[in-house]
């Protein structure tokens, strides 16, 4: 895997995984078929393998890593980040931000799969992250669901610039509300585009 996307959903994944494409690099989003990126990197883990092994090794990058639904969030994001960086010495991982008030917004807005594969419209996004928080054996809080996930958000960003502040050369951050094409592709050494692509415009 040489790109590998470590932001939240809703931060441009899909844009992403269109850049790549344009720029010849074979790209995965969250899945392909039913075969979830999220799920698979789970499986791998559990039996020892490399975190990209089988299905997803022929791809070279992957924009989304998530697997989120009303029963089950993955976040390998979060939970995997020092085994990626281990395994995959000489990958490129893009950090996608944006402004997180925006970011919980569209999270609201997205509804998410139920156990059979389909969009639940009564259950989003957002509701997922606030389960994936809760459901912490260390949660305790009085703040509210809003200022929990806003934590969550931040404090992802944080964690991610502290691990790499000594391997900067291999982090990319792609922020949605300042994008610069020119720094990005120069980064990610792909030049075929002079502007982003915009596949689903982020709401």
């Amino acid at each position: 895997m040489k790109y590998i996307v470590i932001g939240f959903p809703k931060c441009g994944t899909s844009t992403l995984a269109k850049y790549f494409e344009y720029n010849d690099v074979k790209c995965i989003d969250f899945k392909r078929k039913h075969q979830f990126v999220g799920k698979i990197i789970e499986t791998n883990k559990s039996n020892n393998q490399k975190l990209f092994s089988g299905k997803l090794e022929k791809y070279e990058a992957v924009s989304q890593l998530d697997y989120m639904t009303i029963n089950e969030q993955i976040l390998p994001q979060i939970t995997d980040i020092s085994l990626m960086i281990s395994q995959y010495p000489d990958a490129i991982f893009v950090l996608n931000i944006r402004n997180v008030n925006d970011w919980i917004k569209s999270t609201k807005k997205q509804p998410v799969l139920d156990d059979h594969s389909k969009h639940d419209p009564d259950f989003s996004y957002f509701d997922t992250f606030v389960k994936y928080i809760k459901k912490s054996k260390s949660f305790s809080s009085s703040k509210t669901n809003e200022e929990l996930v806003t934590d969550l958000f931040n404090n992802h960003i944080k964690n991610i610039k502290e691990l790499f502040k000594d391997i900067s050369e291999r982090l990319v951050i792609v922020d949605l509300d300042n994008l610069c094409i020119d720094t990005i592709n120069k980064k990610m050494n792909l030049f075929k585009l002079k502007e982003f692509p915009y596949r689903n415009k982020t709401i």
